[in-house]
């Protein structure tokens, strides 16, 4: 589990700040097409990472808080990391949908721009 989630954690930085990055080019001037289209990717890309990783918080409901609290147990890196996250996961078990409606409300974010099909 951490090293899953510390794998996802580095991603999700690195998306975020080619996100910070894009949009702060193109806010720079916005008659420069080219920056404008490197924010639409940079949205793309962070929708599309919401999209593939949408399935982790039905998945750690699934598995269930003694078995999560049994993980984090055999793991203080795991605890030092991740027990924010994991705890906010425990308190949205009531809102959260299966792995699949999760998946289609975070593809429904994605854009259908075709330049953004590439991704």
């Amino acid at each position: 589990m951490l090293k899953a989630l510390s794998a996802m954690s580095d991603v999700s930085k690195e998306v975020t700040r080619l996100n910070v990055y894009a949009s702060l080019k193109g806010d720079e001037d916005v008659r420069v097409a080219k920056d404008q289209e490197r924010v639409q990717l940079a949205q793309a890309l962070q929708s599309r990472f919401g999209e593939k990783t949408a399935w982790l918080s039905p998945e750690v409901i699934a598995v269930g808080p003694k078995k999560v609290h049994e993980f984090e147990k055999q793991s203080p890196e795991l605890t030092k990391h991740f027990d924010f996250y994991l705890d906010n996961i425990r308190r949205g078990a009531p809102h959260t949908l299966s792995p699949e409606s999760e998946n289609v409300m975070a593809a429904a974010s994605e854009r259908s721009d075709p330049a953004e099909q590439h991704l």
